[in-house]
């Protein structure tokens, strides 16, 4: 008997009957039929008696809509391409014209045993793989056919067109082979007494092992029994993949943005910069987790490499370093990250209108603090905002006054609130390049401001 399924309700919707043994199943492409040695209704769950499927057993719809091939027994092996053009058979086959009702074509039983791949738009044989396989999947864009063969179920990857080996993933494999939809990814596994199985990323010329073997466990954390073997291997439409065993099917959500969004649910954090390094090395430090905390030191670490730069005389370099330093301290709800991009930047004069997102980001998480302000009015008036300046200072200038800031910390003979009085004067003046000559550092975060965002780690 067959059981017909609902995946998204876990619902079971029909029980069918064949009459004679099934070992294939296949949908038609609009996902109404089902083929089990006869033809069923999957709404209904009720045997189709009208041409041609009241005279024909054991069918495997194309995926082209068009046709369909008859295979001449219940042990009959027959698979078609994602694109309908190519053909695989291990015994006499009958393609038929769906519509019409008449066949097309015969095609012989290979003798001895062996997988045959027919051309269907040409009607010639392309090759026969080097040994039987059982199991056999195509990829989505019909150019790759993997296969387990062998008896140490090796897993070969061919190329369609010329029959030639491409890759052979070794007994690593299994005795199943599945593509992702999008095929970028490959699982392969099962087999007597193998319940594990694994996934390759397929993205690169050689397929590439993901992780370790995956085993079901049981309900109490531990592997499933030992007879539990896998006994099929297919991924659905939106890229779950179905592990068939003894103990029923097994639905794996297997992309890679569901095991970030697991991780992420686990950890509540981003890995640290270190972290990262160390199990990706030579890849940018990514935010993986969304909304998560990051390790903000890499904030620090590019500005002091900025910093170095601009010593060494290398102002080149400046706008790379704080444009990244600029992207991650707006990632983050730290005012003060912004604010010492902002301020670190502004003291070069060179990268103003690439740091001023960092000094909006600071005003904005916080529009009660000076200091804020202070740092973003250097950058408007080297980006030219000039009224935008003067306001940020007056800001400033009354916030100091108002809780009796600053009026002992001077650079040169001015204390910060009158400077930046002097400094408002000389904008409204028109001679902003006076005031800008006049920025000699300030509250400079070269050592302190730069060694405290190196010392910011990520909350575990």
């Amino acid at each position: 008997m067959v059981h017909i399924w609902d995946r998204q309700t876990g619902k079971l919707l029909h029980t069918v009957f064949p009459n004679n043994n099934c070992s294939t199943l296949s949908f038609s492409p609009d996902g109404k039929l089902l083929s089990a040695v006869r033809v069923w209704n999957v709404a209904t769950g009720e045997l189709i008696n009208t041409p041609p499927f009241n005279k024909v057993e054991n069918i495997v719809f194309n995926p082209n809509g068009r046709t369909f091939a008859e295979g001449s027994n219940a042990y009959s092996h027959v698979m078609f391409s994602p694109n309908g053009r190519y053909m695989v058979i291990d015994s006499a086959t009958t393609l038929w014209d769906r519509a019409q009702v008449r066949i097309i074509h015969q095609f012989p039983a290979p003798s001895p045993l062996k997988n045959v791949i027919w051309d269907l738009q040409t009607d010639t044989p392309l090759g026969e793989l080097s040994a039987y396989s059982l199991s056999m999947a195509f990829s989505p864009d019909s150019r790759t056919l993997a296969s387990s063969t062998g008896a140490n179920s090796d897993v070969v990857l061919w190329d369609v067109k010329t029959m030639k080996s491409i890759a052979d993933l070794g007994n690593a494999g299994g005795d199943y082979a599945a593509f992702s939809p999008d095929g970028k990814l490959l699982a392969t596994g099962g087999g007597l007494k193998n319940k594990t199985f694994r996934l390759w990323d397929m993205t690169n010329a050689t397929p590439t092992p993901i992780a370790h073997p995956i085993e079901k466990p049981d309900e109490k954390g531990q592997n499933a029994d030992a007879g539990d073997s896998i006994l099929s291997l297919s991924f659905s439409s939106d890229g779950v993949l179905m592990v068939g065993q003894g103990i029923g099917i097994t639905f794996w959500n297997v992309t890679l943005a569901s095991w970030i969004s697991r991780a992420c649910s686990i950890a509540h954090r981003n890995f640290t910069e270190l972290e990262w390094r160390q199990f990706a090395p030579g890849e940018s430090y990514p935010i993986l987790c969304d909304d998560q905390s990051f390790d903000t030191s890499i904030i620090g670490k590019l500005l002091l490499q900025a910093y170095y730069a601009n010593q060494g005389g290398h102002q080149e370099q400046l706008p790379t370093f704080y444009k990244e330093a600029t992207r991650w301290a707006t990632l983050s709800d730290n005012p003060l990250l912004s604010d010492i991009v902002c301020w670190e930047g502004g003291l070069t004069r060179l990268v103003a209108q690439i740091i001023l997102p960092a000094c909006e980001r600071a005003v904005a998480l916080d529009s009660s603090n000076g200091n804020y302000y202070d740092s973003r009015g250097v950058v408007r008036a080297e980006v030219g905002d000039i009224q935008g300046a003067i306001a940020d200072f007056k800001f400033f200038v009354n916030w100091t006054k108002m809780h009796n800031l600053y009026t002992d910390r001077a650079y040169g003979d001015l204390a910060w609130p009158t400077e930046r009085e002097e400094w408002i004067k000389l904008l409204q003046s028109g001679q902003t390049k006076k005031m800008l000559n006049a920025l000699q550092g300030g509250k400079n975060y070269d050592t302190v401001g730069i060694t405290y965002v190196l010392d910011l780690v990520t909350p575990t």
